[in-house]
């Protein structure tokens, strides 16, 4: 990214994000090493995560695509993954965690951190889950891109996202896209929330 380091960028996502977790840290190096890899593009750039938790920050702080701008699809396969494509070409590079190249003895607090076997009170003590956190980024560190793979993959998503037209639901008579359907999502009793009274 221009003449920032990934250092300077990985205090820029934890400013975005709101605070400094290890899966933005390995998602930082994900992302570098993704562009690198890629190259320039000749069409528009977009992006696949393939789970919602911090990676997608690292994506959205290091590359254009966002969630907004749908130049940035979500797959959540609950895999630490992500695919940068051009959006013409529909080629890229997927960048993945690899197991194979994380040994328990040399990164233990990174592998328990990823397989989520680290001490269960680290998730009720914030002080030991910062003490464990620091510990999993210090290894991520030492590790940098060792602990990644790649394929080289052609994407399966259209050019760019089909775009519904808007009607009004016939029961709450808010706009909502639809593709045809008179009801919207939420009213058709697979909403989010309860409407309190």
């Amino acid at each position: 990214m221009e003449s920032k380091n990934l250092d300077d960028i990985i205090w820029e996502l934890a400013e975005f994000h709101g605070s400094m977790p290890p899966g933005l840290v390995i998602g930082a190096y994900m992302v570098d090493y993704a562009r690198e890899l890629l190259g320039e593009t000749k069409g528009k750039l977009n992006a696949v995560a393939e789970t919602r938790h911090c990676l997608i920050d690292a994506i959205q702080v290091m590359t254009p695509c966002t969630m907004g701008n749908k130049y940035l699809w979500l797959v959540d396969y609950g895999r630490f993954a992500l695919t940068l494509y051009d959006r013409d070409t529909k080629q890229g590079i997927r960048v993945y965690i690899d197991m194979k190249k994380i040994p328990g003895e040399n990164y233990p607090e990174l592998y328990a951190f990823l397989l989520r076997k680290r001490d269960p009170e680290i998730l009720n003590d914030m002080r030991l889950r910062e003490i464990s956190n620091a510990k999993v980024i210090d290894e991520v560190n030492r590790a940098k891109r060792d602990i990644l793979s790649y394929q080289k993959v052609e994407v399966k998503f259209p050019r760019k996202p089909e775009m519904l037209p808007s009607i009004v639901c016939r029961k709450c008579s808010e706009p909502f896209l639809s593709d045809g359907a008179g009801i919207c999502t939420a009213c058709d009793s697979k909403g989010y929330y309860t409407q309190l009274k």
